[in-house]
């Protein structure tokens, strides 16, 4: 019995001090088909005297892969989460940064374009020069004469489109992007400490930004120029005078421009002004000045689409505003020399009417009859 306990002893781990008398083998070992289950002894710190603490269990494999799955489902969720809000960011960023844009570009138009006017007066040239080159065209025929009166009036208010890009389809009319406008505002560009007069000439124009364009697209700027020679269609500028140019609106798809008139304050022929014209017809036209209907006038109103790219995609985004000038209507008139002024009636007791100012250095103010004040 002692060696049989010696064994069970060892095999349960039971120390050889523990103490167990072989007459109460029966009450700590019971033996039931061939299988020995003995007693534990007093329990130290939790467990029995003698028994070793048994390591804790392990994962299994499945268990292993099933919590794999699961934080990779959560963490694509977390991605894809993480990659909505950044996309939205970067979406309202650059829509905040659009219509920031587009209000500067409407701000500047606005400003400009309402002042535009057509000037009522002129600057004859009284050097020897300008009477002899004045001389010349007197002699010409009467249709000759009718041809340069209206070419005065050609460059005061100037639009143009560019038929050499591709039209976009704008309010259900196909429209060719802008490629100049040009005209005479009170409205010049102020610059600290430095004297600028009232009356300028200033030209809008869309040009190619050769960084931004890429394969797919093409992108263009809206600059404006500012030349004091009123005369100056194109803002050329002098050696002595160069033009000022800025950007006012960038990362355009294209401008588009479109004067509005009331078709009863377009001029019209003798045999044509009998005809009645509804009230609030009007006439609407991509270009101004290059034809004889709209020279020497200024419209109604002007409207203008600007399409701005939305960052790096091909979709663009449109801005329009409609402008109305405030020296409409304007009326084209043949220009009368105050050197040749008709003698008015003078009635009895009136004093005489004095004889107009010469101006220094030759040059004479020539007034437009019929022009609004």
């Amino acid at each position: 019995m002692k060696s049989l306990f010696a064994a069970l002893s060892r095999l349960s781990g039971l120390r050889p001090f523990d103490r167990l008398r072989v007459s109460g083998l029966s009450q700590s070992c019971k033996l039931k088909k061939n299988y020995v289950y003995l007693a534990p002894p007093e329990l130290v710190e939790g467990r029995p005297v003698g028994v070793k603490e048994r390591a804790s269990a392990g994962f299994t494999i499945f268990e292993m892969l099933l919590a794999v799955g699961l934080s990779c489902v959560l963490l694509y969720g977390l991605m894809r989460v993480y990659v909505t809000v950044t996309r939205h960011i970067d979406f309202m960023r650059q829509t905040t940064t659009m219509q920031r844009g587009a209000a500067l570009a409407f701000y500047q138009l606005r400003t400009d374009v309402s002042s535009a006017f057509i000037p009522e007066t002129f600057f004859s040239d009284e050097t020897a020069e300008g009477k002899q080159k004045k001389k010349a065209e007197e002699e010409l025929p009467k249709e000759k004469k009718e041809a340069l009166e209206k070419a005065a009036y050609q460059p005061y208010f100037l639009c143009s489109f560019d038929d050499r890009l591709d039209a976009t389809k704008i309010e259900g009319e196909r429209r060719y992007p802008l490629k100049q406008l040009s005209f005479v505002t009170t409205n010049p560009l102020h610059v600290y400490e430095q004297k600028q007069p009232r009356l300028v000439r200033v030209v809008y124009e869309l040009e190619k930004n050769k960084k931004l364009t890429k394969r797919d697209r093409d992108v263009f700027s809206l600059v404006r120029k500012e030349v004091t020679d009123i005369t100056d269609a194109q803002a050329k500028g002098t050696e002595s005078t160069a033009a000022q140019r800025y950007v006012v609106a960038d990362n355009l798809r294209g401008a588009f421009v479109a004067g509005e008139i009331l078709k009863k304050d377009v001029p019209r022929k003798k045999d044509e002004q009998e005809k009645e014209i509804p009230e609030g017809e009007a006439l609407s036209s991509l270009s101004w000045g290059d034809r004889e209907t709209f020279q020497g006038i200024v419209p109604r109103s002007v409207t203008m689409w600007l399409l701005f790219w939305q960052g790096e995609t091909a979709k663009s985004v449109q801005f329009s505003e409609t402008i109305t000038i405030a020296s409409y209507p304007s009326k084209r008139v043949k220009l009368e020399e105050l050197d040749k002024p008709e003698p008015a009636p003078q009635q009895p007791g009136q004093p005489a009417q004095p004889a107009p100012a010469e101006q220094p250095n030759g040059v004479a103010m020539v007034k437009l009859q019929g022009a609004t004040p």
